[in-house]
């Protein structure tokens, strides 16, 4: 399936936007996050606003509670009856390009890790940067 992915047309409004990226800034569980348009033209549908989030290693394990917090910050910056899509970015990676060449960055938290995961997008044949040697390590008794 094709998805087609743009910069908003009509992104949110000013307050909605800052309490949306106030939120999702303070959140523990997430790296970064992007609100891109996404059309699916097969779907015959209408473009939608989509808040795809990359949650930090950590809250992989939980995603559900993970998932319930972002939830719970979107829901308190959007006015009642009003609601976007929320996709976890780490399980669709293959989209992270045109995500990010879209220029919908909402927060970055760790700058860093959006080049990291990137940089491996953008080249899946790069080989990844070499893991320090593993120490010695002795039990405590």
């Amino acid at each position: 399936m094709r998805v087609k992915v743009c910069k908003p047309k009509e992104g949110l409004s000013g307050d909605v936007f800052d309490a949306l990226k106030r939120g999702l800034g303070a959140c523990p569980d997430v790296s970064f996050a992007y609100l891109p348009q996404v059309e699916v033209p097969e779907a015959a549908g209408e473009a939608n606003l989509v808040l795809f989030v990359w949650l930090r290693a950590e809250a992989m394990g939980s995603m559900r509670s993970a998932l319930d917090l972002i939830s719970q910050i979107v829901a308190g910056a959007l006015a009642t009856g009003d609601f976007i899509d929320v996709a976890i970015l780490n399980s669709v990676p293959e989209l992270l390009v045109a995500i990010d060449d879209a220029d919908c960055l909402v927060i970055d938290n760790e700058p860093e890790e959006r080049q990291r995961v990137l940089d491996d997008a953008r080249d899946p044949q790069r080989v990844p940067e070499a893991l320090p040697p593993r120490q010695k390590w002795w039990w405590p008794f």
